[in-house]
């Protein structure tokens, strides 16, 4: 499957793919199956990123995901812009919670 050109990263504009993955997670045979994953990895490979719906995760789920990954980011850029021992900020500053 090759990507509509409204959504093919170039020069002019650049668009990430949206791609119902229910079509995947429903399927009723292989073939199916295979075609809704064949549509993924085309997007990868054509724009570097999609956007998945139908994927079955709760909002829930991501909202708390978000939350924790944003939290972590603040924390590790307020030890790397606040290093009081003025030496350069290693690797072990930078951890998810």
């Amino acid at each position: 499957m090759r990507l509509p050109p409204d959504v093919q990263a170039n020069d002019s504009a650049f668009r990430i793919p949206l791609i119902d993955f229910s079509k995947f997670r429903e399927a009723a045979s292989p073939a199916e199956k295979r075609q809704a994953a064949d549509n993924v990895v085309q997007a990868f490979k054509d724009v570097g990123f999609v956007y998945l719906t139908g994927h079955g995760i709760p909002e829930t789920t991501i909202s708390t995901v978000f939350q924790k990954v944003r939290a972590s980011l603040v924390d590790n850029m307020t030890a790397f812009l606040f290093n009081i021992d003025g030496r350069a900020p290693s690797s072990s500053n930078f951890r998810l919670k």
